[in-house]
């Protein structure tokens, strides 16, 4: 049930996945990663009360579950509880310090806080586990538009557009910035 739960997610029917999560949390109350499904798709329609519920049910049956605690950690961000999230993403930290994700959305955390050093200190870390993160070289150089350092910026959107060459957000980052700064050449762009 939790297999047929997690493709019915991904087709987008959320409320047979959360059915048969529901089920399956019933044949077996301590199934972790379907309580933790179950969060994740009680997330995906912003029920975020109910998620932390799951997370919480399967990290307390599995402490060490890290997917949980990062999920539970997202699930407090999309609520704006902004002081737990980060508690949990360094709770993922302290179980992974290798999980390059949890340092990459607690840097987007920090930022939602307009704490911009400990952003970019943790998008460099996440950066520093896996070199190729796009995500981070993008959210890095977010961050650096966000503190007028145009350049270090602009750099770090193009080792995003480097790595992976179709990935729309840093075009569009990198484009704001320019264009902000109004240094916008599109004869420049257009030759590309």
């Amino acid at each position: 049930l939790n297999n047929l739960g997690n493709l019915l997610k991904e087709l987008g029917d959320y409320q047979k996945a959360k059915n048969c999560y529901e089920k399956a949390i019933q044949i077996q109350p301590s199934y972790v990663a379907a309580l933790n499904n179950l969060g994740n798709v009680l997330g995906k329609v912003e029920e975020y009360k109910k998620a932390i519920s799951c997370y919480e049910k399967a990290i307390k049956i599995k402490p060490d579950y890290v997917i949980a605690h990062h999920n539970l950690a997202i699930a407090f961000k999309g609520l704006g509880i902004f002081e737990k999230a980060i508690s949990c993403y360094e709770k993922v930290i302290q179980i992974n310090p290798n999980y390059e994700s949890a340092y990459n959305n607690l840097g987007l955390t920090w930022s939602k806080l307009g704490k911009f050093s400990e952003a970019i200190n943790c998008y460099q870390k996440a950066i520093e586990i896996k070199a190729d993160y796009v995500k981070a070289h993008n959210n890095l150089g977010v961050v650096f538009n966000e503190l007028g350092e145009d350049k270090k910026a602009i750099s770090c959107f193009q080792k995003a557009i480097n790595l992976k060459s179709d990935y729309i957000q840093a075009y569009s980052s990198i484009f704001n910035t320019l264009f902000y700064f109004e240094k916008f050449d599109p004869k420049y762009y257009l030759s590309q």
